[in-house]
């Protein structure tokens, strides 16, 4: 007699995550959720994106966990302008990931709130398609169903009212890295490019190691942690550099160039406090880790995610030349 396990069919997904890591990240770390139950999932992406997390789907994977990356090629676009090439790209793209859907044949799809097209794919092929709406993305959409990572904002009343006004189906999840990420492998690898991160690790928790509880900004007197994006040449670049070199001489500072493993740094003991551009991803993080935030929104919804944290929830600071 076959036991329930060999018996029932293993359920297939496909994952369409956006292209920013502030939606791609999260959508992977659910991904990796659903694979964790038992769901066999498949994520689709293109390779530049795909480095950022093919780390932890392999480290998954040799869990003995049902899931795969699968990679389109990105369709080269001559003669564009700069900024649209990305955004054209991915409508470009639409045929290859419908046509993916139909040859694979998965039980449902879970996709980006970007990607409103799915919606008709999925009912097409006549199977469910879930929605990830990330952070405070709340406000308004246009989903049938929906998967949101947003349970700080949504609980009790907001919650509430959202399903009520919305008239959808929804589920508040998260954070999810707090479970797909407990091990410190996990931790150290997640939305990491393998290139990228080699060696930064271990001189970075020597650094921390060395310090006493009270890491957080650059100008409150502790010692202070510094994540710089990439920067190729110039009077900027030329600057941090020389910064660089006195604050190593110090030992008071440490600067990261690029990536920087987020969740190793936010859990280290010493580390007191953020400074953050209130992306939601380390909104999420940072409240994990017990730690207090300093705000400087830069765009987008990060302005009312400061909001929250500084207003509604009264875990966060605006920073001092914002006050003044």
């Amino acid at each position: 007699m076959e036991s329930f396990g060999e018996a029932a069919e293993i359920l297939k997904a496909i994952f369409l995550p956006f292209i920013s890591t502030s939606h791609l990240i999260p959508l992977v770390d659910i991904a990796r959720l659903f694979a964790m139950h038992g769901v066999g999932v498949t994520v689709i992406s293109i390779s530049a994106n795909a480095a950022i997390f093919q780390s932890s789907i392999d480290s998954d994977s040799t869990r003995g966990r049902s899931i795969r990356t699968h990679l389109v090629k990105f369709p080269p676009l001559p003669g564009l302008p700069e900024g649209t090439k990305l955004m054209e790209a991915l409508f470009i793209l639409q045929g290859q990931f419908q046509q993916l859907f139909h040859d694979m044949q998965p039980d449902f799809i879970v996709t980006d709130m970007f990607y409103p097209w799915t919606a008709d794919a999925a009912a097409d092929l006549g199977i469910p398609r879930l929605v990830y709406v990330g952070g405070a993305s709340y406000v308004a959409h246009w989903a049938m169903n929906c998967v949101e990572q947003f349970a700080l904002q949504t609980k009790g009343a907001y919650e509430e009212h959202y399903k009520k006004v919305m008239c959808t189906k929804s589920w508040s999840i998260g954070p999810v890295s707090l479970w797909v990420n407990q091990d410190d492998s996990d931790k150290a690898c997640r939305g990491h490019a393998k290139e990228e991160g080699k060696g930064k690790e271990e001189g970075l928790l020597t650094w921390l190691d060395s310090k006493k509880r009270g890491i957080c900004s650059l100008h409150s007197g502790h010692d202070f942690i510094w994540v710089v994006r990439k920067i190729d040449e110039g009077a900027t670049r030329v600057f941090l550099e020389e910064f660089e070199k006195r604050v190593q001489e110090s030992s008071k500072g440490y600067l990261i160039w690029g990536w920087a493993p987020q969740l190793v740094i936010l859990e280290h003991p010493v580390t007191g406090g953020v400074v953050t551009h209130c992306g939601i991803n380390t909104v999420f993080e940072s409240v994990i880790a017990s730690l207090p935030m300093v705000t400087w929104p830069i765009y987008a919804d990060q302005f009312f995610n400061e909001k929250l944290l500084v207003d509604v929830l009264r875990i966060g600071g605006e920073r001092m030349e914002k006050l003044e």
